[in-house]
């Protein structure tokens, strides 16, 4: 499943925290690995009070040092700088994805704390949202030099829909290649925590809502014993969580009580104010969770 790996680079040491993870992936998933830089235009020349690289020659001699490093490690590396300057960033990693032949991109979460962060997501976000490849993102950590990488638990945040089949494939693919459990979860709110779009029903009739939620319920242990046998018949362990609450609240509690090593989350893609209209939790996850994540870009409805 994984063929590629491209890593976007922008010479920091936060971005290098996704380093020990890329090279845990790449063996793992025996895929070799596309370091990238593109050359912002205008580019700042720090992020978060660390250097930016500023050129494509400096790029360069990075990437090759970075090379090195990951060679070391027994991964097969090759380095690509986009020379034209550039200032959709997230467009031209899309790009990059397909002109490589990408199918797994990876990158850390850090990025600019403003309210053109709020609107329009992290950069990682943004790549998401392109609907093309799954991104996995790491908080920033300790750069380059940060502890290996190892995965023994990835949980899988589901809601039944099936445009977020996607995420479960790539969660079994990492779960038998990591020989790793999975914890498929599944929210169902209470009367109280309904959406905008049962919040008036719930208002004239509550009990009719209950029911509804308690057949929800029921229909969401049924669906999770299904990715349950799926996932087993492939040799995996897998245990269940269904959990009643906010689902972003309750996908938070059941993330800090069961400290998953990665979470596989399909997403839409929409973050900042079209995730905040539309309720969105995959990009609330991300930015209150400290695990590592892999958005899986939903299945396009036909």
């Amino acid at each position: 499943m994984v063929t590629r790996i491209l890593v976007p680079l922008d010479g920091s040491r936060s971005a290098e925290s996704v380093l020990p993870a890329t090279a845990s992936f790449a063996r793992v998933c025996r895929a070799p690995v596309a370091l990238v830089h593109i050359v912002e235009k205008n580019a700042p020349q720090a992020v978060h009070d660390e250097h930016h690289l500023q050129d494509w020659p400096e790029a360069e001699a990075y990437l090759d040092g970075l090379k090195v490093l990951l060679e070391s490690e027994g991964v097969a590396v090759t380095c690509h700088v986009h020379q034209d300057e550039l200032s959709n960033v997230p467009a031209a990693i899309a790009l990059h994805v397909q002109e490589l032949g990408a199918d797994f991109v990876m990158m850390c979460t850090h990025g600019r704390n403003d309210i053109r962060r709020f609107i329009w997501g992290s950069i990682a976000q943004q790549v998401a949202a392109t609907h093309t490849v799954p991104v996995f993102f790491i908080p920033p950590k300790n750069g380059r030099g940060g502890r290996a990488y190892t995965c023994g638990s990835i949980m899988l945040p589901l809601d039944g829909r099936e445009e977020h089949e996607p995420a479960v494939a790539v969660a079994q693919f990492l779960a038998g290649a990591f020989k790793a459990a999975v914890f498929p979860v599944l929210a169902v709110p209470r009367s109280s925590e309904v959406g905008a779009s049962l919040g008036a029903i719930s208002r004239l009739l509550p009990r009719a809502t209950e029911e509804l939620l308690d057949q929800s319920t029921v229909q969401g242990k049924e669906y999770l014993d299904g990715i349950r046998e799926r996932l087993e018949a492939d040799g995996l362990t897998v245990s269940t969580l269904l959990v009643r609450g906010n689902p972003e609240r309750a996908l938070l509690r059941t993330i800090a009580k069961h400290r998953p090593d990665l979470m596989v989350l399909g997403t839409h893609g929409r973050s900042g104010l079209s995730a905040a209209f539309e309720g969105s939790v995959a990009p609330k996850i991300c930015s209150r969770s400290r695990v590592p994540i892999i958005l899986v870009p939903a299945k396009e409805e036909e």
